[in-house]
């Protein structure tokens, strides 16, 4: 099975949504936070058609007019083209006419044009009918399609139809059928187009993105936020369960930073936080958790993310408010790239040791790490309070502990007394019997010896 690589750009006013259906169509997926777009940004998605594979090189161009002077170096060598409007914005369907008329003047020959109403599951507040939107595409011979990002309607639809409309390559490198022209007047000095997209799509894609990187370094300025690591966000296999690693945001500065953390493959990771303010002087951890996958040794990572910042008003109240109404001349943006990793077997041994003795360890100090985090929170005038506080809790619980040793000995003193008062009449009879013996005895002895000596007596005579 064939591959082509198809170059499409997405041209058309600012917010009317070409990012939006950028991101449904490769990732499906959509954020009604979405940034605008700087300059451009580049996706890819393969679709088969056919017996063939059809890999879209998209190119997705700022609406801003600031912007303009550079889609001709994304349209130039595309083989289709996908003019977007909104179609609760009249003004919108204006400028996509002029579109029109510059593809015309500086467009390949054979592009193939879709014109895509966006936003259509807003019907209520509708400004462009639908039949005066497909009149004028059957105009110009172009594909018309309504469409939703949001609610992904006809997203797909569309580039299926360019798939269509691309003409099928024979077996000698030429087109079997005869591709879409543009009603244009013919320029002399303009070279005529390969009948085939594909060498020219990678060399204009090399000059495009040297060219894009170059008005992004210009458009831009320069990220505020400290990322550690800068560059690379590593994660170690196995990659069975979720594995999570962390990105360091630290604000250096004197003024309150929002962010937010974007990547080019959402359902494949959690970010948490994924925006915030960070205050000045501060830092904050991110958390990028990968969720589990088949890893493949020999396939490349594509993933990365983007750390877009900017800086807070000083009355900032609603942050989301705050980047809808950025200037993208306000974004600052950093990119990293992910790295999959797998351990060696000697090193997961190593590592199971060391979480078993990191598990121990992270037990005994729990309580002491949330007691140094606690007063590296407070100030000094707290610390004080809460010294003070803990005395008079010490003198207080000594008192009671007094009163109750007092009461224990009131309490032992009574019951003596009346166990005291209890027993007596009961060991008064005992006494009298005991008396009455010890008389009984002494009269023994009394007679015993009278008689002894009566009979010592008789005997002396």
């Amino acid at each position: 099975m064939s591959l082509r690589e198809l170059k499409v750009c997405l041209l058309g006013d600012t917010g009317v949504g070409k990012s939006s259906i950028v991101w449904r169509f490769v990732e499906d997926s959509f954020d009604p936070n979405i940034n605008p777009t700087i300059g451009a940004s580049f996706m890819t998605k393969t679709v088969q058609y056919q017996n063939e594979l059809h890999k879209f090189l998209i190119w997705d161009t700022a609406g801003q007019e600031r912007f303009r002077a550079l889609a001709p170096m994304y349209y130039r060598g595309s083989a289709a083209a996908i003019i977007v409007y909104d179609i609760t914005k009249e003004e919108s369907f204006q400028t996509l006419k002029n579109w029109v008329k510059e593809l015309r003047q500086h467009g390949p020959p054979n592009i193939v044009v879709a014109i895509a109403g966006n936003k259509c599951d807003l019907s209520d507040a509708r400004e462009v009918s639908e039949k005066d939107a497909k009149d004028y595409a059957d105009s110009i011979h172009a594909i018309f399609v309504e469409t939703s990002a949001k609610n992904a309607i006809n997203i797909n639809e569309i580039f299926i139809q360019i798939s269509q409309r691309i003409p099928v390559l024979d077996t000698d490198g030429g087109s079997a059928v005869k591709g879409f022209k543009l009603r244009r007047q013919p320029s002399p000095h303009r070279q005529p187009q390969p009948p085939s997209p594909s060498p020219s799509v990678r060399a204009d894609v090399s000059a495009a993105v040297d060219a894009f990187e170059a008005q992004w370094e210009m458009a831009r300025p320069e990220q505020v936020l400290l990322l550690e690591p800068q560059h690379e966000l590593r994660f170690r296999g196995p990659f069975t369960d979720v594995v999570t690693t962390t990105l360091k945001l630290a604000n250096p500065t004197d003024r309150n930073v929002c962010f937010k953390v974007k990547t080019t493959a959402p359902r494949r990771y959690c970010v948490r936080p994924n925006s915030g303010v960070i205050d000045a002087g501060t830092s904050i951890n991110v958390s990028v958790m990968l969720q589990p996958f088949d890893y493949d040794p020999n396939e490349k990572s594509k993933h990365k993310f983007m750390v877009q910042s900017l800086l807070a008003p000083p009355d900032m109240t609603d942050t989301e408010g705050v980047w809808k109404d950025a200037k993208p001349e306000d974004l600052m943006d950093s990119k990293l790239r992910c790295v999959f990793e797998m351990p060696a077997e000697n090193e997961k041994t190593h590592e199971m040791e060391s979480n078993k003795i990191a598990s121990s360890l992270s037990k005994s100090e729990s309580s002491t790490l949330s007691m140094k985090s606690m007063a590296s929170s407070l100030d000094d005038g707290e610390v004080k309070k809460i010294m003070e506080e803990c005395k008079r809790l010490q003198t207080e619980v000594q008192r009671l502990r007094e009163e109750n040793k007092q009461i224990r000995q009131e309490d032992d003193g009574l019951r003596m007394r009346k166990s005291t008062v209890m027993s007596a009449p009961h060991s008064s009879p005992a006494v009298r019997v005991k008396e009455e013996g010890l008389s009984t005895r002494v009269i023994a002895l009394i007679v015993l010896f009278f008689v002894v000596g009566v009979i010592v007596g008789k005997l002396a005579l």
